[in-house]
């Protein structure tokens, strides 16, 4: 992702942080949690508004917009290979 939206360096830096810490937060959550799915699904959806958030707060508007076409080519290949 960070080529094709042109991060500098700080930004990569500053994604690898974030990215690192989403994991270790969809880890946390999923050990916590495994007795109750229900729970869990509402805690990962939160913990990935609040990813979005931060990356967007991070990204430039063209940045933001190539990563958000990125998503959108990702999701839709995604949907086609389940089919």
């Amino acid at each position: 992702m960070a080529g094709k939206i042109r991060l500098d360096e700080g930004q990569y830096v500053k994604l690898k942080q974030l990215n690192l810490r989403m994991l270790a937060t969809m880890d946390d959550l999923k050990e916590r949690f495994a007795a109750d799915p229900e729970i869990r699904d509402v805690r990962m959806a939160e913990a990935q508004v609040s990813y979005n958030m931060e990356l967007a707060l991070m990204l430039r508007p063209a940045q933001l917009t190539a990563m958000q076409k990125s998503q959108e080519t990702m999701t839709a290949l995604g949907s086609i290979s389940q089919q």
